[in-house]
């Protein structure tokens, strides 16, 4: 759709959108001689094929190889402002966002009263189809999205000193349809914890 509206508004060639595999379309994309630049949002692993594919011909390369974008809550924060930013922020679009609010340092002091107050909200947050009325997020955009992040939230549990406060589940949605995943809020997570260091890019957020 955006395409269509474009082409009524830009002269033909300026935008083309291209849809298919990597290996049947990104792929000579990369490698032709008069593709002069490369832009990527994906992950860290496609982006070195990118690099290496685009290496050929020296093009330049843009490549944002997805964030964890972090928080830090300081022990004089105001609480009330920062669960209620975590709630939006970190469950937009049900997460699939490059900048989702999805990893949270917090000070000794508020931890606790963070974690507590994060997980209410949270649980208050209503899924469903966007066109019902106070639906706040829907459903990932694919069940193999889905299944990515419910692996991610499995392996925080089975690690054994993260837990999950709130959510951790899939579901099939308010009619059986569609690829929704429950907002999750996995408390007691390390620096060095996949659930920390990886992007989930699904309705997960962790506390440190």
């Amino acid at each position: 759709l955006l395409a269509q509206v474009a082409a009524e508004i830009l002269p033909k060639g300026v935008l083309n959108v291209i849809c298919g595999r990597g290996s049947t379309v990104g792929q000579p994309l990369v490698e032709h001689p008069l593709v002069a630049m490369v832009s990527l949002t994906g992950d860290v692993s496609t982006g070195r094929k990118i690099l290496q594919a685009a290496s050929g011909t020296v093009k330049r390369t843009h490549l944002e190889l997805g964030g964890k974008a972090p928080v830090l809550v300081f022990d004089d924060a105001d609480l009330n402002a920062v669960v209620e930013g975590l709630r939006i922020f970190g469950y937009y679009n049900a997460g699939q966002d490059c900048t989702a609010a999805c990893r949270v340092y917090a000070g000794g002091k508020v931890y606790e009263k963070l974690v507590a107050d994060l997980t209410s909200a949270v649980k208050g947050i209503k899924v469903g189809v966007q066109d019902e009325d106070g639906v706040e997020i829907g459903p990932l955009i694919s069940d193999r999205q889905r299944s990515r992040v419910a692996s991610f939230v499995e392996r925080a549990q089975m690690a054994g000193h993260m837990e999950v406060t709130a959510g951790g589940q899939a579901w099939g949605g308010p009619s059986g349809g569609g690829f929704f995943y429950e907002p999750t809020v996995i408390a007691g997570a390390r620096q060095d914890d996949e659930i920390v260091k990886r992007e989930v890019f699904g309705p997960v957020v962790s506390v440190t």
